[in-house]
């Protein structure tokens, strides 16, 4: 990636070039002669400013070239790093012997939904939502909601370690 510093500069170049193309623009509109240069003098600096206008544009080619690939570069990660979420939620949904039924209450409130939206996606009552999270809890041997999260959020936290650290 640029550094802003670059940026900033061939910024500055650019506009200082549009300026250039507009006072030009407003002079021959109105007839006003800012400075009397020759001739020689208005070309070098006209062909300066297209020169920098195209500089422009290759270095804002380049940043967003850059920007795409770092942003595919994070989606990737976000991926895999959800894949690694889910393959996590199999393995403790598999050893605490969650239900079918129960899996899927775990995974919507792992998901951060509500009671009542759970009942909603699932057509079934909040009172068997509840029982439904009540058995989860009991197996997962958790307090609550809160105390399930952060069990996750421990385990992928605690994994991401294991990853970083360095062998020795």
């Amino acid at each position: 990636m640029m550094l802003p510093s670059v940026i900033r500069f061939i910024l500055i170049i650019q506009i200082i070039c549009a300026l250039v193309f507009i006072s030009e623009f407003i002079g021959q509109v109105f007839g006003i002669k800012a400075l009397d240069l020759p001739w020689q003098w208005h070309e070098y600096i006209e062909i300066s400013a297209v020169a920098g206008l195209l500089i422009g544009m290759g270095v804002t080619i380049y940043t967003l070239r850059a920007t795409l690939q770092r942003n595919r570069k994070i989606e990737d990660q976000l991926l895999l790093a959800s894949g690694e979420f889910e393959e996590l939620l199999k393995l403790k949904f598999k050893k605490w012997s969650l239900t079918k039924a129960e899996k899927d209450v775990a995974h919507l409130i792992i998901k951060g939904f509500t009671t009542s939206e759970i009942a909603e996606f699932r057509g079934k009552s909040e009172g068997t939502i509840k029982a439904q999270s009540a058995a989860v809890y009991k197996k997962a041997g958790m307090g609550g909601r809160t105390q399930l999260l952060v069990s996750f959020v421990e385990d992928m936290v605690d994994h991401g370690q294991e990853k970083n650290t360095p062998v020795t």
